[in-house]
């Protein structure tokens, strides 16, 4: 189950991830940014608390994030 919090959406209602799926960021930087997060809640999984299961959920968003951004790039949307 993917972790995309109602907190981390603007005052129009999207998130980081939305804007990163529409273009408001450039796409390398994007992809590094899921990529690194991902690594970072893998690394620290069962460390910052004793149920590691948040960490493994928000570290999937990440993962699922970087594959859609790749596809699509691969589509030419972005």
């Amino acid at each position: 189950m993917a972790i995309r919090p109602n907190y981390y959406k603007d005052k129009d209602g999207h998130d980081l991830f939305w804007k990163m799926e529409h273009g408001m960021y450039d796409l390398a930087w994007s992809i590094g940014f899921c990529h690194i997060n991902a690594e970072k809640y893998e690394r620290r999984m069962g460390r910052k608390t004793a149920i590691s299961i948040e960490d493994e959920r928000k570290a999937q968003t990440c993962r699922d994030e970087e594959e859609r951004l790749k596809q699509l790039h691969r589509k030419g949307v972005i």
